[in-house]
């Protein structure tokens, strides 16, 4: 199923037009989805790193996702929300960063 339509985003993109982020970016964005992939019991296609680098070219909206520190009572079940939200990020058209 190919990735939904998402908005382009106008102006500057440093990615495609630095070398600085392209090898390590996509590597933390792989790490995050395949550990989704691990611990969920959710079916989704694992982008590859290429999937994740054309997203990136792109200017697909990145999304960050934020949480807090996992031994604080709050945020116990936050690292399963975390990965729920990279799926669905993910499958937005997006890329999510955690």
């Amino acid at each position: 199923m190919p990735a939904p339509k998402f908005i382009k985003l106008k102006g500057r993109n440093p990615y495609s037009e630095q070398v600085q982020g392209k090898a390590n970016e996509p590597i933390t964005i792989a790490a995050l989805l395949d550990r989704a992939k691990k611990e969920l019991d959710v079916k989704f296609k694992k982008p590859t790193l290429g999937d994740i680098w054309d997203r990136l070219e792109m200017n697909a909206p990145r999304v960050a996702i934020v949480s807090g520190s996992s031994d604080h009572p709050a945020h116990v079940m936050d690292d399963v929300t975390r990965l729920w939200c990279a799926v669905e990020v993910w499958n937005q058209g997006g890329v999510p960063f955690s």
